[in-house]
């Protein structure tokens, strides 16, 4: 599971040769099986070159042998031949782990930390009560869902959406680090959601679409009103950033718009978008989703410019 870098070995002609560059995705379906993305780059909108579904484990490797592609993945390493050009033509690649370059990214000395491990007294219920979400032994800030069953069947009153006590004013800028579980037989909207709220900006959506297209409903996009501009999210268990800021629209006398800028693990994936604000008198307030999945949050912290 995860991104696999490397390159073709032999190619012959075409873009290949002037830029051999190969990389895959591997894509955990359950707990056996697996989709795989063959792709020229990562975090980019190339078209695959090959997409194969439902591949079984193997005794610890995927063996893939299709429309013309001979695959192997085993211990880190992936050796294969595939057609290009309608030659056979070799390829290797390696096992990576992407990193934000923002990844426990240090507050400045005037930075407003909203969470740092050792408590949550920044944050509350919307009816104003403390909040009920935990506090692992490593200093995570973990979800507990009010949608989770107890072992008698009774609903779990603890958990719901948490938000910052405190409103903050524009400019500012935000840095959080989460990251989502392994979730076998899940899909779709079912995979490590929680969202990203500036209020009463938006969501930024929170949801584990490592390896789908960057839809308007998955990670990094403006929920359902603006894709990312690639899809940058990480695999399961990897932890993942996000840094944005916000500030009014220069161009308006009013400032009746926000201008909103996210990064999604260092990738660019809006810039300076134009949202509504609908009220320029009062400052954003941060939310986060409790939808049922099991998240981890860090090193939140905000600026105000």
């Amino acid at each position: 599971m995860g991104h696999w870098i490397g390159h073709w070995e032999n190619p012959s002609m075409g873009y290949e040769k002037i830029i051999p560059k190969l990389t895959a995705e591997v894509i955990l379906l359950d707990s056996t099986k697996y989709k795989i993305r063959i792709l020229p780059d990562l975090m980019t909108r190339a078209e695959p070159y090959a997409e194969f579904e439902t591949i079984t484990l193997n005794k610890d490797k995927i063996i893939i042998d299709e429309n013309g592609w001979e695959i192997s993945f085993s211990e880190g390493i992936c050796s294969g031949t595939a057609l290009l050009y309608n030659k056979k033509t070799t390829f290797k690649l390696y096992k990576s782990q992407l990193t934000s370059p923002t990844l426990n990214l240090k507050p400045p000395a005037d930075a407003i930390m909203l969470f740092d491990g050792s408590n949550s007294q920044k944050w509350q219920h919307a009816d104003g009560k403390p909040i009920t979400w935990s506090i692992t032994t490593n200093g995570e800030l973990e979800t507990r869902s009010k949608f989770w069953q107890s072992q008698d069947g009774k609903k779990n009153l603890n958990g719901g959406d948490i938000e910052t006590v405190d409103s903050y004013s524009v400019p500012l800028q935000f840095h959080m680090e989460f990251r989502y579980p392994v979730e076998p037989g899940k899909s779709g909207q079912g995979l490590g959601n929680s969202g990203l709220f500036f209020l009463p900006i938006g969501e930024v959506q929170i949801l584990n679409s490592f390896g789908s297209n960057g839809y308007w409903n998955e990670c990094g996009a403006i929920y359902k009103r603006f894709p990312p501009m690639v899809n940058a999210a990480a695999p399961p268990l990897q932890w993942q950033t996000y840094d944005v800021e916000i500030h009014a629209d220069e161009n308006s006398d009013d400032k009746i718009f926000f201008s909103l800028t996210v990064r999604l693990n260092g990738k660019l994936i809006h810039n300076q978008l134009l949202l509504p604000n609908e009220n320029p008198d009062e400052g954003i307030k941060i939310k986060l989703q409790d939808h049922i999945n099991r998240l981890q949050f860090r090193n939140i912290w905000v600026k105000q410019l």
